[in-house]
């Protein structure tokens, strides 16, 4: 009776480690979101002053243009653009002069449909999420894309499994491909990726 017992805990616990490992599985290939891109450098009118500074979506919006960029892609909304979404965080309080928090994109995301979720350097979630048709924001720290802090759009991966950002300050990088390792050792904070949709 004992040996039957242990062979059907056996049959279940080997059951949910397939499980497991089927749903944590990277799923190969490539898969691009087609989202179109946008620039804090198009959005050059001051939406607050802070300390005696104006503040722009230009110089301080890079989270306001990778939530805008994210919520038309999912809902096909062109409103609220980047100028808006960075004006009401300010007029919230969620902007005070340091950046854009991740509860700020996250409740900018929020409020216009798109729901969210901050993970860890996880590049299963990462490249899953992508394949499954949702944009990433990634939290960048200095390297590649920043001196300090900055917010990109991660939107594709490539057959050599690299990830294509949308840089809302660069034109240049825009379209790039990234090795997803770089992005997760140049990410800020603990969950610096935001999982959109």
């Amino acid at each position: 009776m004992r040996r039957k017992i242990w062979a059907a805990v056996a049959v279940v616990v080997l059951l949910s480690l397939v499980s497991l490992l089927a749903r944590v599985r990277i799923r190969e290939g490539a898969y691009d979101l087609a989202i179109e891109p946008a620039f804090q450098g198009d959005y050059r009118e001051a939406v607050c002053v802070i300390g005696g500074k104006p503040r722009t979506v230009r110089s301080s919006g890079c989270g306001a243009v990778c939530a805008f960029m994210a919520i038309r892609h999912l809902t096909g909304a062109d409103e609220p653009d980047p100028q808006t979404l960075f004006f009401d965080a300010y007029e919230s309080g969620a902007y005070t002069g340091s950046g854009l928090s991740h509860e700020a994109v996250s409740a900018m995301l929020r409020e216009n449909g798109v729901a969210s979720e901050w993970i860890g350097r996880s590049k299963w979630r990462i490249l899953n999420a992508l394949r499954d048709g949702k944009p990433v924001i990634a939290h960048m720290g200095p390297g590649t894309f920043t001196d300090n802090g900055h917010y990109i759009l991660l939107t594709a991966v490539t057959e050599e499994g690299l990830v294509e950002v949308n840089d809302p300050g660069s034109r240049a990088r825009t379209g790039q491909a990234y090795a997803l390792d770089l992005i997760m050792q140049e990410a800020k904070t603990n969950r610096p990726f935001c999982v959109c949709g």
